[in-house]
């Protein structure tokens, strides 16, 4: 819960529970995906005092995939991470696997979206998301990243009402 609540405070608590995760169990992927993911967040973000280093979001992600190469989870927080490095081709690859991996989960398809949006293809970006949406109206970050697809193609309006949406939805 606190990974999605994205902002400062939250965030340092997420990196504190998944690193004490690791502690406990080196070998669960998810946690190290999760901890890449939160790198990758605080690079975005640029919170102050949170670590927001893409290098060690990248080695976690690689780390969540070496230990569990059947999860979805883990192949999409590298393709997150190669995104924001630019290794656009690289994502590309991890997001596909991912997809087929787990097609009905959500995250893989608006974390996907976001890759596209940096790759300058905001329509390809949006049909990504609208299946994330299909597949779960209330996944944590689908609004966000949404909103900001409509804000690049400039559809403000639509760009408002999706980050209402997430406001909303994120205390």
């Amino acid at each position: 819960e606190r990974y999605y609540q994205c902002f400062g405070a939250a965030m340092a608590e997420a990196f504190e529970l998944l690193e004490r995760a690791i502690e406990l169990d080196p070998e669960f992927a998810d946690a190290h995906a999760y901890l890449s993911g939160c790198h990758t967040g605080a690079h975005i973000m640029q919170w102050p005092g949170v670590d927001g280093d893409l290098d060690l979001a990248l080695a976690s992600a690689q780390k969540a995939v070496a230990l569990d190469s059947n999860s979805a989870v883990a192949h999409t927080r590298l393709g997150w991470a190669q995104t924001w490095k630019h290794r656009y081709d690289d994502a590309e690859r991890s997001f596909d696997r991912a997809a087929a991996l787990a097609p009905e989960l959500a995250e893989v398809f608006s974390y996907q979206g976001v890759h596209y949006i940096r790759a300058c293809d905001p329509e390809r970006a949006l049909q990504l998301t609208t299946k994330a949406l299909r597949l779960d109206p209330f996944a944590p970050q689908v609004d966000y990243h949404m909103g900001m697809e409509y804000l690049f193609l400039g559809r403000f309006e639509e760009a408002v009402t999706k980050l209402e949406i997430a406001r909303e939805r994120t205390p």
